[in-house]
């Protein structure tokens, strides 16, 4: 059994009509959290998302920022995503690529993820929120879009059991493929080395907060995940924590605050600058 099965993830609607997941149901705390660091048999109660927008946060805080939607180019099509678990960052970055494909400068380039998640059982109960019909209702109209074949690729690499494997994700109307996830579940410091050396255009460190999975804050973690960015590439994350921050310039990257969101404070982006 995996440590995560020994917990319930427990629903919860935030303030913009998306939902996201409790670690083992409220304990009064709120907070903000993602995945990918060792699982724990007792809950502590951190929401997956901010409880402001669970959807306005994967699109204002990872998604834009890193790059995609932005016009004059392609932009990334490289993503490393840490904490991968209700997906619903993975399906704001497939919404801004191909909002753009309306525009003036052609199509999107196809998106390869590898996504680290250390918990099965996240990925299991994200898939049964999609379901249900009042979850969607309510929700924005491009989570309604792009939620859904995220899911059915978590699906599939479940049933799978080989999260090596890539994944096809469809775009929601012509069933072309839009992305192809590469998901690796385990300890997110030693599934980063399953990535064969890759660089990312963009990451997204979205693991629970340093008090929570510290495991995933450490200097050496830290490193690696610098370590992985292309040149230009850029590093997004809800913390910022003074040492993550030092980590990460002492890493060679360029830190900066992140774009606030709601009543919280900014987060932090790091940048590999271009190589001249």
């Amino acid at each position: 059994m995996d440590a995560g099965e020994a917990m319930a993830w427990v629903p919860l609607l935030t303030e913009d009509g998306s939902w996201t997941l409790i670690h083992g149901g409220p304990d009064g705390h709120g907070g903000h959290g993602g995945h990918g660091g060792h699982g724990g048999h007792g809950g502590h109660g951190e929401a997956c998302h901010s409880r402001e927008g669970a959807w306005t946060e994967s699109v204002e805080r990872y998604a834009r920022p890193c790059g995609f939607g932005s016009a004059g180019g392609p932009g990334p099509t490289r993503l490393l995503d840490v904490g991968t678990g209700l997906g619903l960052n993975l399906a704001a970055v497939l919404s801004l690529l191909h909002e753009k494909r309306a525009g003036a400068w052609g199509s999107p380039g196809l998106l390869e993820i590898t996504g680290l998640e250390v918990d099965r059982a996240v990925l299991r109960a994200a898939g049964e929120l999609g379901l249900r019909a009042d979850v969607l209702a309510g929700a924005p109209a491009e989570l309604r879009r792009w939620w859904p074949p995220v899911l059915e690729a978590f699906g599939e690499v479940l049933e799978r059991g080989g999260e090596s494997e890539l994944v096809e994700i469809a775009h929601p109307e012509t069933g072309e493929t839009a992305g192809r996830l590469r998901l690796f579940i385990g300890d997110g410091r030693r599934t980063l080395a399953r990535a064969d050396g890759a660089l990312f255009d963009a990451v997204f460190l979205d693991a629970f907060s340093p008090g929570r999975a510290p495991e995933l804050w450490e200097d050496a973690f830290l490193g690696s995940l610098a370590a992985s960015l292309a040149p230009g590439g850029v590093l997004s994350t809800f913390t910022v924590n003074r040492r993550v921050r030092a980590a990460l310039a002492a890493a060679g990257l360029s830190v900066s605050d992140g774009p606030a969101m709601g009543r919280k404070r900014a987060g932090t982006l790091a940048r590999r600058l271009t190589q001249s």
